[in-house]
């Protein structure tokens, strides 16, 4: 990671992106629960039918668990144990119990997990064969989980020889997230794709594709993983559907460290700033700019979904759509916010600029779009690629994020979770070959 002080005190930090968004509060209990004595951390971050007793783990503790709520199922408290239902039907039985103890045993069965539409849908376990995944994010997941290498089938949108080595020989589903349905069906036989991480920020083309392959009946699965709950359940949820648990378990376990280390830091905070999420495009037209907040029929970005969470008032258009809404710089200028964080690199022909170059066309850009704001003035201006936050990297930068918000957060103990990001492998580059995933700090504060 490297930082740049360069004139006007305008500071470039080299950060790299290859999406977790916060994580459901931890707390812990003890006593009675469906008969099991011992105490048990509820996180209610595995989402899939079998973990009985509502921690990250598939274990014996929820056959335990089962075996005493098969005893007396009138114990069962559906809200606190949504997922004890292993077999989904409505009821505790001794078949739950057989079931998860299949899933133990890596027999074959239905699983059945809770989707990013929050229903319950089933794969058949365990897969064991080729994965595709539609699009960058769901790559990145399965760099994270390890698994990169029974990836046979991808969509090419954003993917390179550094983020995901070889992928120009795999089989392709086309470019971007909505790929044809018939091209990625054609992967099971021609790539032996046993299962397909689909695309689910918007509804794409994911429902199509799982539509078609239940019409058809192909032995093959569309996962759907929840990641508008979070990249933590996300990817503890991939862990198990796809064997990769305790990869999938130490990924959670660090960001857990970076969101303790940012809630602890930022506990007292008092005064909260007013922060705007943009998304800049690359045109000359300052009308184009796309205010971030909630997704009521998609995962939300990734940024919105962090920010959320951070003590910070977010600025919402009254007329806010779904997703973003299309704002002009005027509105901005009106609504003066303290601090702007603005996705993507906001500038035409920025792939053919270097470092230096992108980054003089990025202040003139956000002198054009938000120079009439106490933000900008102030030098609170901060440019992040959509990446970033947008994909499994994003629990890991949220502290180096924070970091130019609140002076509570230590910027080199932030910016070590990154630093965990790629000692750890989760990636296969090191940040610094990946110039062009930037936090972009706008510092003209004398």
């Amino acid at each position: 990671i490297q930082l740049i002080k360069m004139d006007k005190k305008i500071v470039a930090i080299a950060v790299v992106a290859v999406v977790i968004v916060a994580m459901a509060a931890v707390f812990a209990v003890a006593g009675d629960k469906g008969g099991e004595e011992d105490s048990t951390t509820i996180t209610d971050r595995l989402l899939i039918y079998g973990n009985a007793n509502s921690d990250d783990y598939l274990d014996e503790r929820d056959v335990s668990f089962l075996e005493n709520l098969v005893k007396d199922p009138s114990k069962w408290d559906k809200r606190a144990n949504p997922y004890a239902d292993t077999d989904h039907d409505g009821e505790i039985t001794q078949n739950d119990v057989d079931v998860l103890k299949k899933f133990l045993n890596k027999e074959k069965s239905t699983m059945y997990y809770t989707d990013v539409w929050g229903g319950a849908s089933s794969i058949q376990y365990p897969i064991t064969g080729n994965l595709g995944t539609m699009y960058w994010e769901q790559a990145c997941m399965m760099v994270v989980l390890g698994l990169w290498d029974r990836v046979s089938a991808c969509g090419y949108g954003s993917l390179t020889e550094e983020t995901n080595p070889g992928w120009e020989k795999l089989y392709s589903y086309g470019k971007g997230y909505n790929a044809d349905v018939e091209v990625m069906m054609a992967g099971h036989e021609k790539a032996g794709v046993q299962a397909i991480i689909a695309y689910t920020q918007s509804d794409g083309t994911a429902k199509d594709l799982i539509a078609a392959v239940e019409k058809s009946k192909m032995d093959m699965d569309v996962i759907a993983a929840p990641t508008q709950i979070g990249q933590v359940e996300a990817i503890l949820t991939l862990g198990v559907l796809l064997g990769a648990e305790e990869r999938a378990q130490e990924y959670a376990g660090y960001c857990d460290q970076a969101m303790d280390y940012v809630n602890d830091a930022l506990k007292d905070v008092k005064e909260k700033p007013r922060v705007m999420l943009c998304m800049v495009k690359n045109s000359a037209n300052t009308g184009d700019i796309l205010v971030l907040g909630p997704a009521s029929k998609s995962t939300p970005n990734g940024l919105y979904t962090y920010m959320s969470k951070a003590p910070v008032e977010l600025i919402i258009p009254e007329n806010y759509a779904d997703f973003y809404t299309s704002v002009t710089a005027e509105w901005i200028s009106q609504q003066n916010p303290d601090y702007i964080i603005a996705l993507g690199p906001g500038v035409a022909n920025s792939n053919k600029m270097d470092d230096a170059q992108l980054q003089n066309a990025w202040e003139e850009r956000c002198k054009e779009l938000f120079g009439a704001t106490s933000a900008y003035n102030n030098g609170h201006i901060i440019g992040l690629a959509n990446g970033v936050m947008n994909s499994a990297e994003g629990g890991f930068a949220y502290p180096a994020l924070l970091s130019h918000i609140f002076p509570q957060i230590d910027k080199e103990k932030a910016y070590e979770y990154l630093d965990i990001w790629e000692n750890e492998k989760f990636i296969f580059y090191k940040l610094a070959d990946k110039p062009t995933y930037t936090i972009r700090d706008i510092n003209t504060k004398a």
